[in-house]
């Protein structure tokens, strides 16, 4: 549970700000602040089978291959920031924590991608 003296604007500001420059179809689409939580991953009801299982990680790593080759590293991955879609697409959700990195160690260099 989060207490309203915990949020910051600034963090809603950052996770915003990240979200608005990334299109992926594993990764939640930010369209403004919402005022309700939607229910992910750790609160799924419905017995999941092994196929299914191996989608939603497949979602899952398809989502995060693209933040990392756009040099987000998300920081806060669970099943908690994971939403599913009724037909069991996995979304990444959650960027409060993330943060672009550079890679520049000696002589490889990582080309990354910011923005659409």
């Amino acid at each position: 549970k989060i207490e309203d003296e915990d949020l910051d604007s600034n963090d809603f500001e950052h996770e915003a700000s990240l979200l608005s420059s990334i299109r992926h179809p594993h990764i939640v689409t930010f369209y403004g602040n919402l005022d309700t939580f939607i229910y992910g991953l750790k609160n799924h009801k419905k017995k999941i089978s092994f196929v299914q299982k191996i989608r939603i990680l497949s979602n899952i790593a398809s989502g995060m291959s693209y933040l990392h080759d756009r040099c987000i590293m998300h920081r806060d991955l669970k099943p908690g920031n994971i939403l599913l879609s009724n037909e069991l697409t996995a979304k990444i959700t959650d960027f409060g924590l993330s943060k672009l990195y550079t890679t520049d160690s000696g002589s490889m260099t990582k080309t990354c991608t910011v923005g659409t």
